[in-house]
């Protein structure tokens, strides 16, 4: 199977928070895996 979703170093900060809800996270999906991404 092949990769179907590949995110690298990914960070993101909502709003005003002043600290990342993720923070340098890299990830592959391949075919036919499920991935659930939760954050607080």
């Amino acid at each position: 199977m092949g990769t179907l979703l590949e995110a690298k170093e990914v960070t993101k900060i909502y709003g005003k928070a002043g600290h990342p809800s993720l923070n340098n996270v890299s990830f592959r999906v391949a075919e036919g895996e499920f991935i659930e991404l939760k954050t607080r």
